[in-house]
């Protein structure tokens, strides 16, 4: 019963966030939105929508630029006490239980709003990131092949399984682990290490690098494998024992705290990587404010070394041909604003993505004599197209042509 209370109650939450759709534009002055989670990590964000959605909401991110987080919400209204009250059964009817409405427009161009309690009615003067807190933020990454380099050879494909939640407070049974992640010039690198169960070849959990964190044992043998994938460095792979780490070369502990290097090797010529974190608004060849990171770090990677050019190749989610969302003037690169509809087939698609990462490239000033762009539509998928991972077909990766 309480189970068919939470599906009606969201059925009724998604009506209203398609009704408020067609009552036009909303503007600072009347703009609300329930936000049910804030997130300092776009990737965060984005994995939470796709959680609220299994869960049948009508979720959407956007950027606080003032708080400088990511807001996910749920209803978009011009309605103050509407959002009020969608927001108080929210809190009560569902796991969401800090959920608070946000007065004021959303986005790269908004300006300062202000996050209300719904229950006090009275202004939030901070709000927390949640990132890595809840186990629906842990990241699900499928463990495949996409650079080729001797140290990941996968002996076996890796069965994808429900991951723990990462901790980062001491806890009974469990080593301290510090995962360092490093360039060949020993510059800290932002990143995350998977951990393998190496006797089932099944992901057992996701860290973040350069952190401190506490992992327990994930078998009877201690055999682990851990992955770590920087976009723009070669995949790299590190086999050790839980039981005895520092049998493993490079790896040292001090006072119990295990330190295990991954030094990262740059892509080279020949090296094809996929852009994970890049992700582009439905049937549209525009990025979700969430890819800002990864084509950033792109764009560093053209300016520090002038004489690399890549490729890039766009790949669908299939062969269908449909609506086809476009950019308009300005070059708004993470918003819809501005942008206009077209028809055309997956192939166009799938080049106008890859063209969009390009164009960034060359309005912050890279030489557009340093791409190049291949289509590939829906011919080369990485996943079956009818999984529940299909949307890992919808990619962009870089091929490194010269370096």
């Amino acid at each position: 019963m309480k189970k068919k209370q939470i599906i009606a109650f969201v059925t009724a939450i998604l009506a209203l966030n398609f009704s408020v759709i067609g009552n036009g534009q909303l503007n600072e002055a009347n703009s609300n939105y329930v936000v049910i989670g804030a997130f300092a990590i776009p990737s965060n964000a984005s994995h939470f929508v796709e959680s609220a959605k299994k869960l049948n909401f009508k979720a959407e991110l956007a950027i606080n630029p003032t708080r400088k987080l990511y807001y996910v919400y749920v209803l978009h209204t011009g309605n103050l006490n509407e959002a009020i009250e969608q927001a108080q059964k929210i809190r009560t009817e569902t796991k969401f239980n800090d959920t608070w409405v946000y007065k004021g427009l959303l986005g790269d161009d908004a300006q300062k709003g202000t996050d209300v309690n719904p229950v006090t009615k009275q202004s939030l003067s901070a709000i927390e990131a949640v990132d890595n807190s809840k186990a629906e933020l842990v990241k699900e990454k499928t463990v495949t092949e996409v650079v080729e380099t001797p140290v990941v050879e996968a002996q076996a494909p890796v069965v994808e399984t429900k991951t723990e939640t990462p901790v980062t407070v001491p806890v009974e049974g469990a080593k301290s682990f510090f995962f360092k992640l490093i360039s060949e010039t020993g510059e800290e690198l932002k990143g995350e290490v998977d951990v393998i169960d190496a006797d089932r070849l099944s992901k057992a959990a996701t860290y973040e690098a350069n952190k401190q964190i506490y992992m327990r044992p994930i078998n009877k043998s201690g055999k682990i494998t851990l992955i770590s994938q920087v976009f723009g460095y070669r995949k790299m792979q590190r086999d050790i024992s839980y039981d005895m780490p520092d049998s493993s070369a490079g790896v040292s502990i001090d006072h119990g705290n295990i330190t295990i290097p991954f030094e990262m090797v740059k892509l080279k010529k020949g090296d094809v990587a996929v852009m994970y974190n890049v992700f582009f608004f439905k049937d549209a060849a525009v990025m979700r404010p969430e890819s800002r990171y990864e084509v950033t770090t792109l764009l560093n990677m053209m300016k520090e070394n002038p004489k690399l050019k890549i490729r890039l190749h766009g790949h669908t989610n299939g062969n269908a041909s449909g609506k086809i969302i476009r950019m308009g003037e300005p070059m708004n690169f993470f918003s819809l604003t501005g942008s206009h509809d077209g028809f055309g087939s997956s192939k166009e698609l799938s080049e106008s993505r890859a063209e969009a990462i390009r164009d960034f490239l060359i309005f912050e000033g890279i030489d557009p004599t340093r791409f190049s762009v291949k289509a590939w539509g829906g011919k080369k998928p990485i996943q079956d197209k009818k999984s529940n991972k299909a949307h890992e077909n919808v990619r962009v990766e870089v091929e490194i042509l010269e370096d």
